[in-house]
């Protein structure tokens, strides 16, 4: 976990980088660990979302991973070419 010095002189916590780490190690490199760089496209991208291992994910919490491996990347995806699936399909998930 990151720490820095905040205004008043206590360690603060960085949340952000917390959870940037954390989609990094649960998610992103179990998946893309061994993949090219150059593999990594919005198509495949999309397929992964919808994968039964990311099915209990809500909408905002894979946002946020697709942004960790924008970052990780170091390119940013078209816009509108990340389809997410909707709430309605995560809800009516039975776990």
């Amino acid at each position: 976990m990151s720490r820095r010095t905040g205004q008043d002189g206590y360690v603060e916590r960085r949340i952000g980088m917390w959870r940037g780490r954390y989609h990094t190690d649960v998610y992103l490199l179990p998946k893309w660990g061994k993949s090219a760089v150059e593999c990594i496209t919005p198509k495949v991208v999309n397929e992964w979302l919808i994968a039964p291992e990311l099915k209990h994910l809500s909408r905002e919490t894979l946002k946020g991973i697709v942004s960790t491996l924008q970052s990780a990347l170091g390119r940013r995806f078209p816009r509108r070419s990340i389809l997410y699936p909707s709430q309605t399909e995560v809800e009516d998930d039975p776990r």
